[in-house]
């Protein structure tokens, strides 16, 4: 049998509207971070002849994650995903910085 979608309330729709932004929010951080440090991690290579290799691993370990967090809410962990994902991505913003 099919049962029929119940009509959202405001609170509902707009928790879910605050969720979504805090997840594009964080990933433009994450985002920002990156092309920040991006010249330091270079450095720390060798040279401007490592970055594409930099970009690269980067980009593969984003689309990997993306790709697993992804299947995992889709296996009715959307909620856990999301809040472990926020909340690493949030522990690693405040976290200090290394070396110096």
């Amino acid at each position: 049998m099919e049962t029929e979608a119940q009509p959202v309330g405001r609170a509902t729709r707009n928790a879910v509207v605050v969720a979504i932004m805090l997840g594009m929010l964080l990933a433009a951080l994450d985002q920002t971070i990156v092309a920040t440090a991006l010249p330091t991690i270079v450095s720390d290579l060798g040279g401007a002849n490592h970055l594409s290799w930099v970009v690269t691993s980067y980009l593969l370990a984003e689309t990997t994650m993306t790709a697993l967090i992804g299947k995992f809410g889709d296996l009715d962990w959307r909620k856990p995903m999301f809040l472990l994902s926020t909340s690493w991505s949030s522990g690693r913003f405040r976290s200090p910085g290394r070396g110096s």
